[in-house]
């Protein structure tokens, strides 16, 4: 996975600034997977969780 962040900080250290990215190629990563039992006919499921698609913001702090 591809993630990034940068960080911009007042010279006396009370604002900053962040821009950040989490997976940021958009890749299929899978966190978990595993099946559930059914009664017949439906037979066992398989499931997959999928961790968190492509996402990114801003993050903005304040010290008084």
């Amino acid at each position: 996975l591809l993630n990034a962040r940068v960080a911009f900080e007042s010279a006396d250290g009370r604002y900053s600034l962040a821009l950040w990215g989490k997976n940021l190629t958009d890749e299929d990563v899978v966190s978990s997977a595993g099946s559930v039992p059914l009664p017949p006919p439906n037979g066992p499921k398989l499931y997959v969780v999928l961790r968190d698609p492509r996402t990114y913001g801003v993050t903005f702090n304040a010290r008084f």
